[in-house]
């Protein structure tokens, strides 16, 4: 796990230096549903961010988002970051995914695309808990009854540290 942080913060690294995409700044900061923006580095260097990365379509996303919305609330107070970030470009589908689904605790992002590549995510959902100040990340794929227990858990390892 600690090598796929270390090759997710090169890529950004790199990234921010101009050797990425032409819209670096895309490549770690996320537009928000609800407006403004999110930046994955700037967060991620000071406290634990849970990021599941989800599209649309997915019908296991779809599945997964309440119970992980669950989550967010547990632990809004907590400073930890629980962020749904979709891979669609239109603004309308998470909104509308949200809305449906009665999300009101994660932070929900779209555009994502480039984050998730510089992350290597293949799958959906795939869900990533970084800590960049302990240099630890643990990840996930796909749709499990038992992940936001497990998430959980990590959390408050990390947050005990």
């Amino acid at each position: 796990m600690k090598k796929l942080l270390i090759v997710s913060l090169a890529v950004l690294a790199v990234a921010a230096c101009g050797g990425g995409k032409a819209d670096v700044q895309s490549a770690h900061t996320l537009p928000l549903i609800t407006g403004g923006a999110w930046d994955f580095q700037a967060q991620a260097a000071q406290k634990p961010v849970f990021i599941a990365f989800m599209a649309g379509y997915c019908g296991f996303c779809k599945r997964m988002a309440p119970p992980l919305d669950k989550l967010a609330g547990d632990y809004k107070d907590k400073n930890v970051d629980i962020v749904f970030a979709y891979f669609d470009e239109d603004l309308n589908t998470p909104k509308n995914i949200a809305k449906d689904l009665g999300l009101k605790n994660a932070l929900i992002a779209y555009n994502a695309e480039g984050l998730g590549g510089a992350m290597g995510v293949e799958a959906f959902p795939q869900m990533f808990l970084v800590d960049m100040t302990t240099q630890s990340a643990k990840s996930w794929t796909g749709y499990s009854e038992e992940a936001p227990a497990q998430i959980a858990k990590e959390i408050d390892a990390l947050l005990a540290k």
